[in-house]
């Protein structure tokens, strides 16, 4: 039996295509779907963290999705409002430090670090230490 060339053989299939993204061109431009779709079914949009690895990343996202205190994208709220929150000029710093304050407008930057050493506990040593040293900046420039 002769053997078939490879052009043969891709020929006989099916062409595939990728799905066609739509782009969006703000105001006026291509329609965009009304919640925000996904232009490729089951990938999400994730918020990065700098400084962070893919793998530290996808650590955290498996934390998110099998801890029951955690929701996807809590690690990284909580990294955006403490680094946030430090970046503050120190004026503000004393009124809330000593103050009984709720944050309900924007979050406890206190609950959000706390939870980040609950995290810490959770991930594996490296995991862990680069989280660390993220937050480094944030804890040097805030007397924690």
């Amino acid at each position: 039996m002769a053997r078939r060339r490879p052009r043969e053989v891709r020929a006989a299939r099916p062409a595939r295509r990728a799905p066609r993204v739509e782009r969006d061109e703000g105001r006026y431009g291509a329609k965009r779907h009304p919640h925000g779709a996904r232009a490729y079914p089951g990938v999400r949009r994730v918020r990065e963290v700098d400084g962070l690895s893919r793998r530290v990343l996808a650590e955290i996202d498996r934390l998110e999705r099998t801890r029951n205190y955690l929701f996807p994208g809590a690690v990284t709220d909580a990294v955006l409002l403490w680094q946030d929150f430090a970046r503050r000029p120190a004026a503000t710093h004393w009124s809330v430090k000593d103050a009984d304050l709720e944050f309900y407008c924007c979050g406890d930057p206190f609950a959000a670090r706390e939870l980040l050493t609950v995290v810490e506990g959770a991930l594996s040593r490296p995991a862990a230490r680069a989280l660390r040293a993220v937050l480094a900046a944030a804890d040097a420039r805030w007397a924690w």
